[in-house]
């Protein structure tokens, strides 16, 4: 690891995965300069990705479903031009709340760096058939799913709710120990918080950003500042942890995205606020793309 210039997103049940590709779609279908397509790789992509992801958000309007059986896709962002190499988005949907059972259970590999590459292929070429089929998969097919394609990757974008996190107290499925093994793999390693909106924040307003000019990577201070003021993180230890780390580490970049609510006064409302183009709004993604080019 790594083999190439795949970028893999990782984020449990909490960490509105489905929202940000969606996002991401969006984002680079809109811009001038980026082409995006997708293809399937395995699973249940026309339902679940296609329907449930992509024609929710930007046919009906509404926030993504819950995915029911679970699918690979791969998200191509291009220019156009072979000066500019592609990006190629990994993106692997587990059902409901296998996701953080997956992620627990293959930790220690990661942050050991004792995947078995030869061992997760000979297995991934058996489980692979079963996607989408009238098999269910069981936990152990998709950790090696999962493997699979995280021992492909170059690039981990690591996304986490701090919204759900304070607000809903749920956990992350990662900790600072796991930013810390992936980082010093070689793998290029971001923190993105989600949902930042629900924070008051807006990572596309200049005067809420404050980017250090001397710094090597991509850091948001005024996004770090503004979870400080925000939050009460002396009651979310494991939110402080993981801001407290990412600081410290000149490896990681840190950046946030956003795809607010029509009405982020009614919790119960799936709405997406609407752009002027026929779609729906989005913040930080240009972010997003930036990064990864760089």
């Amino acid at each position: 690891m790594p083999k190439n210039n795949n970028v893999m997103v990782v984020a449990g049940q909490a960490g509105s995965k489905s929202t940000f590709i969606g996002g991401l779609y969006r984002h680079a279908h809109r811009a001038d300069d980026i082409n995006v397509t997708y293809r399937k790789k395995e699973g249940n992509v026309e339902e679940d990705f296609y329907d449930g992801v992509i024609k929710r958000m930007n046919t009906r309007g509404v926030y993504p479903d819950q995915t029911t059986e679970g699918y690979v896709v791969e998200l191509t962002l291009s220019q156009g031009s072979s000066l500019v190499p592609d990006i190629d988005f990994q993106f692997v949907d587990i059902p409901g709340e296998q996701i953080d059972i997956v992620l627990s259970n293959i930790w220690d590999e990661v942050k050991n760096d004792a995947i078995d590459e030869s061992r997760v292929e000979s297995e991934f070429r058996s489980v692979r058939s079963k996607i989408g089929g009238d098999e269910a998969l069981d936990i152990g097919d998709w950790e090696t799913i999962f493997k699979h394609y995280y021992s492909q990757a170059s690039m981990i974008l690591f996304l986490v709710n701090f919204h759900k996190m304070t607000i809903r107290d749920e956990e992350p499925t990662f900790d600072s120990d796991v930013l810390e093994a992936v980082s010093g793999q070689k793998v290029k390693t971001a923190l993105v918080p989600t949902a930042v909106d629900l924070l008051d924040y807006d990572p596309s307003d200049p005067d809420m950003k404050s980017k250090a000019s001397f710094s090597p990577r991509t850091y948001d201070r005024g996004l770090d500042a503004h979870l400080d003021d925000k939050l009460r993180l002396g009651d979310a230890p494991k939110v402080q942890n993981l801001l407290d780390h990412v600081e410290q580490n000149e490896r990681i970049a840190f950046f946030s995205t956003a795809v607010p609510p029509a009405d982020p006064t009614n919790p119960k409302s799936d709405k997406l606020a609407r752009d002027n183009d026929g779609g729906f709004v989005t913040k930080g993604f240009d972010e997003v793309v930036t990064w990864l080019r760089d």
